[in-house]
This record gives C-alpha cells, structure tokens and sequence, in this order.
C-alpha cells in the first residue's frame, strides 16, 4: 500500500493534533530530534491534510471524512520527541501511543486506545472499546460505555467510569473513584487519599499497603462484605499513609486485603 512521508525538524516536544476516522492512529515517542508523519492507505488519492507551524510547535493530521461512500482504512503514524503532548480523535481508529508523552487527550469511538506512559494530564473515552493505560503521572480521566479499562498505575488525582465493562487499576498513589454499572473493579494497591468504588452488578476488590492506616465504609446488598486487613500492622509515626475507603455493591461481594504490589499489566 502506498505511504505518504513527511519530516519536520523538531529538538524539543511537540504538540500533535491527529484525527483518523478509519483505521489506526500510532504514536512513537522517543530521544529524536526529527518529527515524521507517515500516512498508509491503498488509496492512491488520499487527501490528507498534514500542517505543521514551527513557531508554536504544533502538528495538525487530519484525515477527511467522506460525505459519501465508505471510509477509508488508513493508518497514521506518527514520531515525536518524548514529552510531546497528544490530541488523538478516532471513530472506528484505534489509538497506541508508546513511550513516554506529556498531557494525553484520547478519544475513539469503536476502537481500542492503548497508551504506555504519561507526565501530565490524561483524558481518555471510548464507546465500544477496551482501554489501556500504563503509568500515568498526572491526573486522570478515563471513560468507557462498554469496553473495559485497566490501568497499571496513577500517581494523582483519578476518576474512572465505565457501564458495561470491568475495571483494574494495578496501583493508586491518590484519591481514585472508580465507578462501574456492571461490571467488577479490582485495585491492587491503594496507597492513600479518598478512594470510592461502586458498582451495581459486580464484585470488588482492594489491596492496602501494608503499614498504612485505613478507615473503611463497605457495604454490598447481596454478597458479603469482608476485609483481610490486621489491626496491629500501621506505623506509629505521624508521616504514616492514610486511606479513606469507600466500596460499594448491589449484587457482589467485597474483598479488602493486604496488597501484594503486583502491577497490572498493560
């Protein structure tokens, strides 16, 4: 299939901006100082549109949506200098960015998003797709009608809520609420902060660090409800983690443990 190529000098992080309503959107971010763009179709005549303006550091791609007749499958790739910042909307695209990046805004509509690592904000959704992220430093984000979301660790602020769909977070440094129709969550490791999980139909499940002080509130109509955790196990001093602890289920039980800091993998 023919490939569009294009090149930009590029010594320090980008702003990208793509939008591919058909296909694949890939994002490789690494120690280069050379942006390309290269954009994969059989179509011969595909108009795509790839701006870049030095003076703001901004990549635009934007693949056009037909009017009429089907959409193209076309496949963007894209390489930036790490801790470039991603803004990446796709319908029937899915999204993979690997390596580290900046601020990460996501959206797709039927297709999976995967991202490995990111220093800065991140807002991710989809509709109909799973979702995997892999460490996020910053706050985060995350949506799904009826795909999944499994994320391997958050150092901030988070919010995470799908309807149909399970829910995995490997480690959670901060306040996280987590909310799922139906549906399970699993945390493996809560740290400290406020953490609120509900779910209608589906279990819960949490691991604490060992040593940290935690105030639970658990509660599930028709499963049970029980916690693992020792008593006599928190440090004595005053720079000892805090946990807030909220769970709650209609139909699953409830599982609070000693955590056994095993990463969720991506």
């Amino acid at each position: 299939m023919p490939t569009q190529t294009q090149r930009f000098t590029t010594p320090d992080p980008i702003a990208v901006d793509i939008r591919n309503p058909r296909g694949a959107i890939e994002v490789l971010a690494s120690d280069t100082a050379l942006t390309s763009v290269d954009i994969t179709s059989r179509f011969d005549d595909l108009d795509a549109e790839v701006r870049f303006n030095e003076g703001t550091a901004t990549l635009v791609v934007e693949i056009p949506r037909r009017r009429f007749g089907k959409q193209p499958r076309v496949t963007v790739t894209v390489r930036v200098p790490r801790g470039s910042r991603l803004t990446a909307d796709a319908a029937s695209a899915s999204i993979d960015v690997r390596g580290p990046m900046a601020g990460l805004e996501l959206s797709s509509a039927s297709g999976s998003i995967k991202a490995e690592e990111a220093h800065g904000p991140v807002n991710a959704r989809t509709a109909s797709g799973s979702l995997r992220l892999g460490e996020v430093h910053g706050t985060l984000e995350a949506r799904a009608v009826s795909g999944s979301v499994r994320i391997a660790a958050v150092d901030d602020v988070a919010a995470v809520r799908v309807v149909s769909g399970s829910i995995e977070v490997g480690t959670a440094v901060a306040d996280l609420r987590a909310t799922a129709v139906s549906g399970s969550i699993h945390v493996g490791e809560a740290r400290r902060g406020t953490v609120e999980l509900t779910t209608t139909s589906g279990g819960v499940s949490v691991g604490v660090r060992r040593g940290t002080l935690v105030w639970l509130d658990l509660s599930s109509v028709s499963g049970r409800a029980h916690s693992d955790l020792s008593g006599g196990g928190a440090a004595a001093d005053s720079n000892e983690d805090t946990l807030t602890l909220t769970a709650r289920s209609v139909s699953g039980s409830i599982h609070v443990r000693p955590s056994a800091s095993a990463p969720v993998p991506l």
